[in-house]
């Protein structure tokens, strides 16, 4: 595996144990799309977020 493949697998890792840590925090659908949202925009490169 690559250097940037691994890496790639890091941050998705990252990604997803913090989602699982902040999503069952709220039943509220807006609050876990922007959740969601706020991390992927912060930690993906040249992640669009969705606005509307």
């Amino acid at each position: 595996m690559t250097d940037a493949r691994q890496k790639k697998l890091k941050r998705y890792n990252r990604i997803s144990q913090q989602l699982s840590e902040l999503l069952p925090e709220t039943d509220d659908r807006a609050a876990r799309m922007a959740t969601v949202n706020a991390i992927l925009h912060h930690k993906m490169d040249g992640f669009l977020s969705c606005k509307g």
